[in-house]
């Protein structure tokens, strides 16, 4: 091989490398949970956030709905097909933003931090299903994560487990978005 095209061959490396690299560097909401088996289309009612930008909604006083979850959990596909579809018969043209857990359930020390940076009661909830946080100014108003015996989800519990109908009703009828 020439000198040439040795160089040309290095090019072509780091130029497929690199977008490897980009490709990796991004969460895909859609592709992610359509792969866990989610019935969702690809313009949906999520927008995937990270940590840090969920947490400037918070210190700005926004009003908005988070959840967290991984689409590893065994009941979080189910979830998010049921949130899309109660949102679509109700009309709902708002987002709720997603951070992907993932990363953060597999130490104690990250579930603390997500617990700590969110203000949620109980990360390790996250691991079994999506885990849902309505901040009205900032201030949380309702966190699934607490346990369902809590006055707070007294509403959105039937049988001692998160009734996630209950809260898509609430949710795209009742809970004030900005």
């Amino acid at each position: 091989m020439t000198k040439f095209g040795k160089i040309l061959a290095a090019i072509a490396v780091l130029v497929i490398g690199a977008f490897t690299l980009v490709s990796c560097g991004s969460y895909n909401f859609y592709s992610d949970w359509k792969n866990a088996g989610a019935d969702i289309e690809k313009e949906n009612i999520y927008e995937a956030v990270t940590l840090d930008n969920a947490k400037q909604k918070i210190d700005n006083d926004e009003t908005f709905v988070l959840l967290l979850g991984t689409s590893e959990a065994s009941g979080a596909a189910r979830t998010i097909t049921n949130l899309q579809s109660q949102a679509d018969y109700f009309g709902f043209d708002k987002k709720l933003y997603f951070v992907d857990c993932t990363i953060y359930l597999s130490k104690t020390a990250d579930r603390k931090n997500l617990n700590q940076t969110l203000g949620i009661y109980d990360a390790s909830q996250i691991s079994n299903n999506i885990v849902i946080v309505c901040y009205n100014s900032g201030d949380i108003i309702m966190d699934t994560s607490k346990k369902t015996t809590d006055s707070s989800l007294e509403n959105f519990v039937t049988d001692s487990s998160i009734d996630y109908y209950k809260i898509a009703s609430y949710l795209f009828n009742d809970f004030i978005f900005e």
